[in-house]
């Protein structure tokens, strides 16, 4: 078996070809194309006697999903996955290109971990892209609402809480505008949140609709605190619940799972690796929330009450996220709807 590292870049790519010895055989560079690719693999023979490796970013994606749809066996690689690249003194294409030739032969024979990425495309890339999309509308939305909270407050112009408890209803940012119209601050920020509540509540309506993994999306409808935006989003990461092993592969694959060292007969628990998907943490912790409220005397919540008082807030929280994608994992993988 080859391994071939493969350093890519807007216009080039950097190809090491390392022997089963770990001996490099070759280091050339092709354009960064299809064409380029195709020359790689005439360049390179028989596809089933070697394996390829890119680091994950903006133009390797592509690449990578031309040499997979040729039978190529090829893998992304998360770039924190590959720190030594980043952190090396001696950076030039060429070493980066070698340093991954080397990950692939170690990781090839089990003897070191890496977090590959899962590379998705057509209609479950266009939804995953959706989602991203309506979190950062739902980001920009949140933000300028609590923008237009601390305008109304630093400048002394209040509403009857009463009769508006919540702002972000549409009778209560009509009122401000009617109220305070000589603020033309304060109106243009209700006129940008009142835009960015439109387009998530039209983007809502498309994924609402999305016709993608439906059946996956109801069994996690099933589980408190999931409704069908947060199922659709979830659906988007995961994509296929059986490339996942195990329940511990599935927290690591989003970041939710301690690093291990193991040195000197020593083995020491450290922080969540966090080297999944910031987005799907993002969704997983608003999830648990709403499932915890809306289940208070489920194992999750009476597990994350108790360990509140041992480890403090913000760890029984992450201990109970982690319980959480223990469920997700469950519903998926038995094919079964969750029952209390």
């Amino acid at each position: 078996m080859k391994y071939v590292g493969a350093d890519g870049h807007k216009d080039s790519v950097t190809f090491c070809v390392m022997g089963n010895s770990g001996k490099v055989n070759d280091i050339f560079e092709l354009e960064a194309s299809p064409e380029g690719m195709d020359r790689f693999m005439e360049r390179m023979g028989d596809v089933s006697k070697y394996k390829v490796m890119f680091e994950s970013g903006t133009y390797t994606t592509d690449l990578y999903l031309h040499l997979a749809s040729r039978d190529v066996q090829a893998y992304v690689a998360n770039a924190r996955s590959l720190s030594i690249i980043g952190d090396s003194r001696k950076k030039t294409d060429s070493n980066d290109a070698v340093a991954i030739a080397r990950y692939l032969r170690l990781w090839d024979r089990n003897e070191i971990e890496l977090s590959i990425s899962h590379i998705v495309s057509g209609d479950n890339q266009r939804l995953r892209d959706l989602c991203r999309l309506r979190e950062e509308l739902a980001d920009k939305k949140g933000r300028e609402l609590q923008r237009i909270k601390s305008h109304m407050r630093r400048n002394g112009e209040y509403v009857d809480e009463s009769e508006y408890p919540d702002l972000s209803t549409e009778k209560a940012l009509s009122h401000i505008l009617d109220t305070f119209t000589d603020d033309f601050v304060l109106c243009e920020r209700v006129r940008e949140y009142m835009h960015y509540k439109r387009r998530c509540k039209d983007i809502d309506g498309k994924l609402e609709a999305s016709v993608i993994m439906q059946d996956e999306c109801k069994l996690l409808e099933s589980i408190p605190g999931i409704g069908r935006l947060t199922a659709t989003e979830i659906c988007s990461m995961v994509v296929d619940i059986d490339r996942f092993t195990s329940a511990g592969r599935f927290r690591s694959y989003f970041g939710m799972a301690p690093a291990v060292k193991n040195s000197g007969g020593k083995t020491n628990i450290g922080h969540l690796t966090k080297r999944g998907d910031r987005m799907m943490r993002k969704i997983l912790y608003r999830a648990v929330f709403v499932h915890m409220r809306f289940n208070p005397e489920g194992h999750i919540s009476r597990f994350h009450e108790k360990a509140v008082s041992r480890m403090g807030r913000k760890k029984a929280l992450t201990a109970a996220a982690n319980k959480f994608l223990d469920l997700i994992y469950a519903v998926l993988k038995r094919g079964t709807p969750f029952h209390a």
